[in-house]
Parts: C-alpha cells; sequence; structure tokens
C-alpha cells in the first residue's frame, strides 16, 4: 500500500510543477499583450489629436 501511494504522488506533483510554469507563461502573455494594447490605444488617440 505504501508503495502504491508513493508512485501516485510523484506523478501528480510533476502535473502540478507543469500546471503552475504554464500558468506563469500565460500570465506573461498576457501582461505583454496588455501592454500592447495600451501602447496601441495611445497610437489612436494620438493620430486623433492630429486629425
Amino acid at each position: 500500500m505504501e508503495k502504491q501511494n508513493k508512485k501516485s504522488k510523484q506523478p501528480q506533483a510533476e502535473n502540478k510543477c507543469g500546471k503552475d510554469n504554464s500558468w506563469l507563461k500565460r500570465k506573461k502573455t498576457i501582461r505583454h499583450r496588455k501592454e500592447g494594447l495600451i501602447k496601441i490605444i495611445q497610437y489612436f488617440n494620438q493620430s486623433k489629436n492630429n486629425l
């Protein structure tokens, strides 16, 4: 019983790490997208002012 528990715990821990990494990557991409959108909005506002 103890050996089976150890085996079942290991893959779960690996999956958890993988999920955390992917979540961090996703968070970074979302941040970059937000910065990009802000730049685009600022650019449009500037072009409106020029018109």
